[in-house]
């Protein structure tokens, strides 16, 4: 009699535990599921897509996660549900507040599988461009120049320089190229897929650099911080708590971060100068654009003799506005 309970208690325990089992898809249909996700515009590639989830079971939504990232905290615990709102939301405030805000998955490579257990890791970056820059964006749109994005060094200390500012636009003006920054983050998600939970594992490549004491570049550091803030704050953390976790982890220890900082710049001698180069430049493509006015109105560029005998103001409209101004079109040679 024993024997025959135990046995109908030992299948009211498997049945009870398959309820929350899923059943594992093949590793190809795995990569298929993120490769495929990958190529959605607007997508996320830094998150585990929903796709993915609804492969291991129809009702996904109440899968256990277990998510940790490289800030210490304790691990998080989620629902496919929670995981995915969070996800989205985060996802979407990026795509608002960062300039052609993009993300791409660099890698997927299998690590481990069995019956049980699948283990994967995911290379993935997200890329914008950064505030500072935003100006110069458009103005290489406006002048019609090819930008040619390229990413600081992080561990380089940027300082401000008037000669530096010269010499990209003598090059832009030279060759038609610009060479303007671009904010990235690179990072790599371990993903653990069991058959009754999943383990998320995340980290940053720029966390590895503050840890080593290269991240020196504040540019770099503020632009990372500022992703952080919007793109990975954990559920059930307040904004302002969470800022300051950001703070303490990666910007304290980056010269020209702290929050009465002065951005270290160039002698006052060199930025004199390259004023005064600027200034000189300016003076010149006045007087081009002063030529180029009078060229479209007469093959010479010169008033016509009937002028002559127009109103001379020194400011206003008068002969100006008869000869050149919105009340004649001429008369010009």
């Amino acid at each position: 009699m024993q024997y025959l309970l135990n046995i109908f208690i030992y299948l009211i325990v498997v049945n009870v535990t398959s309820a929350f089992a899923f059943n594992l898809v093949s590793s190809n249909d795995v990569r298929s599921l993120l490769l495929s996700h990958a190529s959605i515009p607007n997508s996320d590639n830094t998150r585990i897509p929903k796709s993915l989830f609804k492969s291991l079971q129809h009702d996904f939504e109440s899968i256990p996660i277990t998510y940790k990232s490289d800030f210490g905290e304790a691990n998080e615990k989620y629902t496919c549900k929670q995981y995915l709102a969070m996800a989205s939301e985060a996802h979407e405030a990026c795509l608002d507040l960062f300039d052609s805000y993009d993300t791409s998955l660099m890698r997927c490579e299998q690590l481990g599988y069995d019956n049980s257990c699948q283990e994967y890791m995911l290379r993935w970056k997200a890329t914008w461009q950064m505030s500072s820059s935003a100006w110069l964006y458009t103005f290489a749109d406006l002048m019609g120049l090819n930008v040619i994005q390229a990413v600081p060094d992080s561990s380089s200390i940027v300082t401000f320089s008037w000669k530096n500012v010269f010499n990209v636009f003598a090059n832009a003006f030279e060759t038609g190229n610009i060479t303007l920054p671009i904010a990235q983050v690179e990072g790599s998600t371990r993903l653990k897929l069991t058959n009754d939970k999943i383990t998320i594992e995340e980290s940053y490549d720029l966390i590895r650099e503050v840890d080593l004491s290269r991240l020196q570049n504040r540019k770099t550091a503020q632009e990372f911080a500022s992703w952080l803030d919007v793109s990975r704050k954990p559920k059930g953390k307040s904004r302002e708590d969470w800022e300051g976790i950001v703070r303490s982890r990666v910007l304290n220890n980056v010269v020209g971060t702290g929050v009465l900082d002065i951005d270290p710049n160039e002698d006052d001698q060199e930025g004199a100068s390259a004023i005064l180069v600027f200034g000189g430049m300016l003076i010149l493509s006045l007087a081009f654009t002063y030529n180029i006015f009078l060229g479209e109105f007469g093959s010479k560029g010169q008033i016509s003799p009937l002028c002559e005998d127009a109103p001379k103001l020194e400011i206003g409209s008068g002969y100006f506005s008869e000869c050149f101004g919105p009340y004649g079109d001429g008369p010009f040679i």
